[in-house]
């Protein structure tokens, strides 16, 4: 398909214009290769957790406790992927006074581990009573 050059520059506008907002939503600026690698790793391990709770539950076996269990785990690895730096950072009375720096801001973090815990906890409670 062939775009004349009005949509070309359009498309490129639009383009720029998504990855403007996106890096000003994740902004990995001030954090060093080390923590950039533990994102990645983090994300890349919540996705291959979905893929295999999803698949489990598909095609294995109609289980729903553990697809709650892997939603919920998946939730924590990417809010543990939000905040890089604590895996860095010694728990001391120093760090758990401060907030820890955050790729996006600390609730959407936080929301994102605490709902992760949450479904992980009712996973396990379901495959109890089931």
């Amino acid at each position: 398909m062939k775009f004349n050059k009005q949509s070309q520059r359009i498309l490129r506008t639009a383009a720029l214009c998504v990855r403007a907002n996106l890096l000003e939503l994740v902004d990995m600026r001030g954090f060093f290769m080390k923590e950039k690698v533990v994102v990645c790793v983090c994300f890349t391990l919540a996705a291959l957790l979905l893929v295999s709770g999803a698949y489990d539950f598909l095609i294995v076996e109609f289980v729903p406790a553990e697809l709650v269990m892997s939603i919920g785990a998946t939730l924590i690895l990417i809010g543990m992927g939000f905040a890089p730096n604590m895996f860095f950072t010694p728990l001391n009375k120093d760090y758990l006074t401060k907030e820890a720096p955050s790729i996006v801001h600390p609730r959407v973090q936080q929301w994102f581990f605490f709902t992760g815990l949450s479904l992980s906890g009712l996973g396990m409670i379901l495959r109890l009573l089931l």
